[in-house]
């Protein structure tokens, strides 16, 4: 397998976000980014440099044992990497644990176990579990390279490799067996371990702890990466959980002035024990507000209630029907101080026409203004007089196709009245209740 340079370089292979995403990732720095070394460095268990300390390149790896994109990563990516970059010279490597389980936890406490045993004149580890273990060894305790924050020589440095090595090696022989410790301790066994060795790597508790904080520490840094797209993220998932809103939200079916038909959509407001009242668009409903009046219906898949025009405020493009049915959901408002501070936020027009009884698009709030909100969310006709909701759900405004407040069609974007504007002429609203104003 060949590297290129650009590939190599952006390789900061947190072979593990698999705890987060499922697979391997790779950390890609754009031209000119600034690194805190100190704060990367700083991590609960010194870290073992191998390569040539003064390489001005540093490859960080956050690996999985019980991960299979690690063990494809280990065993095809690896070995072709550190023979260009890290054995020449150009590149140094560090391996973190990124322990999901207790298997994980325990093969880099046996690697480390292997790494100081080294340096400390017990027998190093083979790089192979095939190959054979010795007893005793003559040679002389290797001695420590202080290029390493781990204090620890390159060879015990390659020890503690090749032990994570043959475990992803045999990542499918121990990782599916039905008692996977037994299992470790045979791949521990051919890697020269004796029983008591084996049992005293597992029984740091110190190193565990350490383990463990090197994980948090790494997903609380994923997290913080993830920070800036985290709005995206949230806004695919509320736009998947349309269903949320369905109950609030409702297709509104009427006439215009000539007969043709006239849709938006509506969202209850208050209710009673004997009927609901709900907010829409004044320009899908305003032929109701003479009489004769068309016939007005909501509607919800296959089902129909019958309403009736009772206030509007066609400057706003707002209008309040009621509904012959009792005790319907009502949809919980933005607080006063999260609509005092919309700006910049991601919102959700919805309407009540769907497969699942609610659609949602998506925008962002771009200017706030006495007028109200400006947005870049599309709207259709039959969204018009429907919610404007926040990403936890909370209605923030009315959506509209007609509210002009500025006197000019702003094309693309539209304008919508923020929603205490339906307190000001059709509602009394003061101490959590809503009703008709008389």
């Amino acid at each position: 397998m060949k590297l290129t340079r650009r590939e190599t370089l952006a390789l900061a292979a947190v072979a593990t976000a698999a705890g987060v995403a499922g697979l391997p990732s790779i950390a890609l720095a754009k031209e000119g980014d600034m690194i805190d070394l100190l704060k990367l460095m700083n991590v609960a268990i010194p870290d073992k440099v191998l390569g040539d300390a003064a390489a001005k390149v540093t490859v960080i790896e956050y690996a999985s044992p019980t991960c299979p994109h690690c063990a494809d990563w280990s065993n095809n990516v690896l070995p072709p990497f550190k023979e260009k970059y890290v054995a020449t010279g150009k590149v140094k490597f560090i391996i973190r644990p990124f322990a999901r389980n207790t298997l994980d936890a325990a093969i880099f406490m046996l690697a480390e176990h292997a790494a100081k045993s080294v340096d400390g004149g017990a027998t190093p580890a083979p790089a192979d579990p095939s190959a054979p273990s010795a007893e005793t060894s003559a040679e002389p305790a290797a001695p420590a390279d202080p290029g390493n924050p781990s204090g620890l020589s390159q060879t015990a440095i390659e020890t503690y490799d090749n032990v994570l090595s043959a475990y992803f090696k045999t990542q499918q022989e121990w990782g599916t067996a039905s008692d996977p410790l037994t299992a470790l301790k045979t791949v521990a066994t051919q890697l020269g371990f004796s029983d008591a060795a084996f049992n005293e790597a597992l029984t740091n508790q110190e190193l565990f702890n350490g383990i463990d904080a090197m994980r948090n520490q790494a997903i609380t840094d994923i997290n913080n990466q993830l920070k800036p797209i985290a709005p995206f993220l949230a806004e695919a998932n509320t736009i998947k959980q349309a269903e949320t809103v369905s109950p609030y939200v409702w297709f509104v079916a009427t006439e215009d002035e000539n007969g043709n038909p006239a849709v938006g959509s509506a969202f209850s407001v208050a209710t009673d024990d004997t009927s609901t009242l709900m907010i829409t668009s004044y320009n899908t409903v305003k032929a109701g507000a003479v009489n004769p009046a068309p016939p007005l219906e909501v509607r919800k898949v296959q089902e129909s209630i019958p309403g009736r025009v009772v206030s509007f405020d066609p400057d706003r493009d707002l209008a309040l029907i009621e509904v012959q049915r009792a005790n319907m959901p009502v949809l919980e408002w933005a607080t006063d101080a999260d609509q005092a501070a919309a700006l910049g936020l991601r919102v959700f027009p919805v309407s009540g026409l769907g497969g699942t009884g609610a659609a949602l698009t998506s925008g962002i709030i771009i200017d706030q203004s006495g007028a109200g909100l400006l947005h870049t969310a599309p709207i259709g006709d039959f969204m018009q007089g429907g919610p404007i909701v926040t990403a936890d759900y909370k209605v923030i405004g009315v959506a509209s196709i007609a509210y002009r407040p500025l006197g000019f069609d702003p094309g693309e974007i539209h304008f919508s009245v923020q929603i205490n504007s339906v307190c000001e002429v059709l509602m009394e609203c003061g101490g959590g209740a809503r009703k008709k104003k008389p």
